[in-house]
């Protein structure tokens, strides 16, 4: 209970700082462990989490809450109601100018199709604020440019979000 509640409580403290501040890639992770504990103790057995991202890079910053929500989405409209054996995994590709973080799930649930539909109402200029990917979205493009941000693919009937950041502009 006590680990539960200090994870709730790191994750309030972040969301009221607000989400516009750069922290270091750690931090991000911490939320992100923070997030996945809080739902692993809800979920006992549902779903695991994978990291696959290179110890040189922890140190790097990145604007807060990019992952956390990738991960949440992944969760909730992902893994969460598969009986057992959900995965999220959490991994980085790089090349000499750019840094990939890609974000899957294992849920077999997200066909190219229904990636078209969700890429289509993220990009929509009306689309609802509550959406977490479109709030991904839209601060990326703000603070990253059109070139790099977010990109959502089916791969395996699932979904995969993948965030690009280019090597020393702005974050890595």
């Amino acid at each position: 209970i006590e680990k539960t509640t200090k994870a709730l409580e790191n994750l309030l403290r972040n969301v009221a700082k607000g989400v516009g501040d750069k922290i270091a890639l750690q931090e991000e992770l911490s939320l992100v462990q923070d997030y996945v504990h809080i739902q692993k103790v809800r979920y006992v057995e549902v779903f695991d989490i994978h990291y696959d991202i290179p110890e040189e890079f922890l140190s790097c910053k990145i604007i807060k809450f990019t992952l956390q929500p990738i991960v949440e989405n992944a969760f909730l409209h992902g893994v969460k109601d598969i009986t057992s054996g959900g995965v999220v995994s959490l991994r980085y590709v790089y090349a000499d100018r750019e840094i990939q973080v890609i974000v899957s799930d294992n849920s077999g649930r997200m066909g190219p199709k229904e990636v078209q539909a969700l890429w289509e109402r993220i990009c929509a200029p009306d689309a609802p604020e509550s959406n977490a990917l479109r709030n991904l979205y839209r601060r990326m493009q703000l603070y990253y440019g059109n070139d790099h941000g977010l990109e959502l693919r089916s791969v395996n009937n699932s979904l995969t979000a993948i965030l690009t950041f280019e090597r020393g502009r702005r974050s890595f």
